[in-house]
């Protein structure tokens, strides 16, 4: 049998193991365990996946059809399982860039979402056509099938039902998505209510690229709104970003070592902590990482047409950050130097002179370049239009602040940087990334609670053993000593390092900001698992396969019981699962007995209007007109208060002639943000307690939070 073929009963039969092993970690996730003692509560997810994978669906079958038509015209070349990865990853990249063109430049609508779903799966009749004609499906050669699919199977199934259990009620190290009900889905809210990618003066947020949020306002637009439905859709989608990362990474390891180490490379990848926290909600994380994946796979294969495929790459890399703007170094950059780098290579293999090799090298990380800038460009011009600044809020000190006053500056930056010096930064470096238990560090010790502190993005255990970064150690070592991994063993390391350099040079040490060099640390400990795979020393071989096997494990059920332990209220995870009520069922139920969704703003009258002072969390759950601003804009209540003063007879008169009937305050964010990053005078804890003394509190409130109506 040809090795590049699989027969079609064999692969069926993978993909049915596979399945049926993801169900069984599905189970094992919603129920605790294998014994479950609230089968009935299993429904919930299925029900949840079955309304939301469709979209998912067929978003990544348009996705496949336009990326198609890119690899065709710049890389066909790329075949295989880098060819296949690579045309998801163009395709996905393709459609999330025209769905966010259109929704700044032409409108939110259904008709438009379906036209472009449909121009995609297109390109697919003609290759569905010529396929059909066969009777044997090709498999690629860089992957095993079976071993691969059994191998993501666990990962995936707790992906599935961490997916299934709404905002709001998973992930305290995350604060429980708070960024998800306050910018990452609330954008596509108020987006869709507008009907466009309108400018949200209250929400900075909305000034970042924010393509991973054009592809949750396209599922909005298809299902009616951010509704349930999209909502999980949302959480799937960007799932299956996580997959396509992990396909990247098992194809790099793949072509250099072998099938098998590939397989478990992607499954370690997708198994980390932090890919299952952040790639089951709706951030952008695991979408840069699939993106930023597939494009270092783009810059590392071999090609006979270098501009073409720098133009991809560069392509890539660009999308990566539009997702999130921290990939215009984290990735780009390294694509660049590997598409110098590899360029060249590939032409001294030719007898080619010194000065044509530098010169097509060159040629080729300037088209990259160009490439990734024209896909920028759409984004720094909306800025440049609205703000002056075209990457507003950054740089706002020396490109322009826009509405922003020096305060609002200063706080932003606070925010987004760090202190200290070189000895606190790798301090971070080792506590957050390298022994951080989201990296799949082993053990530790109990972090300490009573040590105060306002970062809440903390895991309970700290200072493990850092199992994969000593693979990987181990895999750089080895692949630098072999002369056919040594290309892709440097051009992991010079990611690392750079990534490593920025993120402790130019973000504010958050760990998860950390998780794009989880792509250069895995594909490293894949060359050290595939060299211990390939030896023909029966004890290094069973080694390399043993530890791959029990890393992938360690990991993974390291995963499992981060999950376990980051519940709402501790809660066991088959409460949590589908467990967001529809507006009809909120509206038969006592306040405070849903875990999520349910508000008491949604409890007042139609017709009344609330201003939000310190808290956007609740964002996306509430039903009735509200108004806000994040804890950098300006609030309406610090523009009322610096209009007329401090008086509560005016400032009350002033809230009422602009709509508002009640006053929102979350006195325990008043507290943090003052604590932290800092707060308008007029926001103070004193003069808000001022106001609210001349206010009707609404009863049976937790003293953190008040409800007040307007006299």
């Amino acid at each position: 049998m040809d090795e590049e073929r699989i027969s079609r009963p064999r692969a069926w039969v993978a993909v049915i193991v596979g399945w049926l092993v993801v169900l069984a970690s599905m189970w094992v996730a919603q129920q605790r365990g294998v014994r479950g003692g609230n089968a009935e509560t299993f429904a919930g997810p299925v029900y949840v996946l079955a309304t939301a994978g469709p979209w998912v669906a067929l978003f990544w079958l348009a996705a496949i059809g336009w990326g198609w038509l890119v690899r065709r015209l710049l890389a066909p070349a790329i075949g295989g399982g880098a060819g296949l990865v690579v045309q998801a990853g163009a395709g996905a990249g393709v459609l999330l860039v025209l769905s966010w063109l259109t929704a700044w430049l032409v409108g939110l609508y259904a008709a438009l979402s379906w036209v472009l779903l449909g121009l995609g799966a297109a390109w697919l009749v003609p290759v569905w056509i010529q396929h059909n004609k066969q009777n044997k499906i090709a498999r690629p050669a860089s992957l095993q099938l079976p071993l691969t699919a059994i191998a993501l199977a666990p990962a995936l199934g707790l992906l599935l039902i961490a997916v299934a259990c709404p905002p709001g009620v998973l992930w305290s190290v995350e604060a429980h998505g708070y960024d998800v009900t306050s910018y990452h889905l609330q954008l596509p809210h108020e987006w869709l209510q507008a009907g466009r990618m309108i400018e949200l003066r209250h929400n900075v947020f909305g000034y970042l690229p924010s393509l991973m949020e054009a592809g949750y306002t396209m599922l909005g637009t298809l299902t009616g709104g951010m509704n349930a439905t999209a909502i999980y859709a949302s959480q799937l989608l960007h799932v299956s970003f996580a997959l396509l990362a992990a396909a990247a990474v098992g194809v790099m390891v793949a072509r250099a070592v072998g099938s098998a180490a590939g397989g478990w490379s992607a499954a370690l990848l997708l198994a980390l902590p932090w890919t299952v926290i952040t790639g089951s909600m709706a951030y952008n994380d695991a979408a840069t990482l699939g993106l930023g994946a597939t494009a270092l796979l783009v810059a590392l294969s071999p090609n006979d047409k270098p501009n073409r495929v720098a133009a991809l790459a560069g392509f890539l890399a660009g999308a990566a950050t539009l997702c999130k703007l921290t990939s215009g170094v984290m990735f780009a950059v390294p694509v660049g130097l590997i598409m110098v780098w590899g360029t060249g290579a590939a032409h001294n293999t030719q007898n080619a002179p010194r000065a044509i090799r530098v010169r097509r090298a060159l040629r080729a990380a300037g088209v990259a370049a160009l490439a990734g800038l024209l896909t920028l460009s759409p984004y720094l011009v909306r800025n440049t239009a609205r703000t002056g600044n075209p990457v507003f809020p950054f740089a706002a000190e020396t490109l322009g602040r826009a509405h922003w006053n020096e305060g609002q500056v200063t706080r932003w930056r606070r925010a987004v940087t760090a202190e200290g010096g070189v000895g606190h930064r790798l301090y971070e470096l080792a506590r957050r990334g390298v022994c951080n238990p989201g990296f799949g560090a082993i053990g530790g010790t109990p972090r300490d609670a009573s040590t105060p502190t306002h970062d809440i993005t903390l895991f309970d255990r700290e200072w493990g053993f850092p199992l994969p970064a000593v693979l990987a150690g181990i895999g750089l070592v080895v692949g630098l000593w072999r002369r056919t991994t040594r290309f892709l063993a440097a051009a992991m390391a010079v990611t690392l390092v750079i990534q490593v350099v920025f993120w402790m040079t130019a973000t504010h040490l958050q760990s998860r900001f950390l998780l794009p060099a989880a792509i250069p640390v895995v594909t490293l400990t894949g060359l050290a698992l595939g060299a211990g795979m390939a030896s023909a020393k029966p004890l290094i071989h069973l080694l390399g396969r043993y530890t791959a096997v029990l890393t992938a494990a360690i990991v993974t059920a390291s995963s499992f019981s981060i999950f376990y332990s980051q519940t709402i209220a501790a809660l066991p995870p088959w409460q949590v699962t589908d467990s967001l009520p529809s507006p009809e069922q909120l509206d038969q139920m006592t306040l405070g007995t849903a875990l999520v969704g349910d508000h008491p703003i949604n409890r007042l009258p139609t017709g009344t209007r609330t201003l939000l002072v310190a808290d956007v969390s609740p964002l996306l759950y509430l039903r009735r007109p509200v108004d806000y601003a994040t804890a950098f804009d300006t609030n309406p209540l610090t523009a009322i208060i610096q209009r007329v003063g401090d008086d509560p007879a005016a400032v009350t008169l002033a809230l009422k002639d602009a709509g508002f009937t009640h006053v929102w305050v979350h006195w325990g964010e008043v507290a943090r943000l003052q604590a932290t990053i800092g707060l308008d005078d007029a926001l103070a804890p004193e003069r808000l307690r001022r106001l609210t003394e001349h206010w009707t509190a609404e009863p049976g409130l937790p003293d953190a939070v008040g409800l007040y109506a307007l006299p």
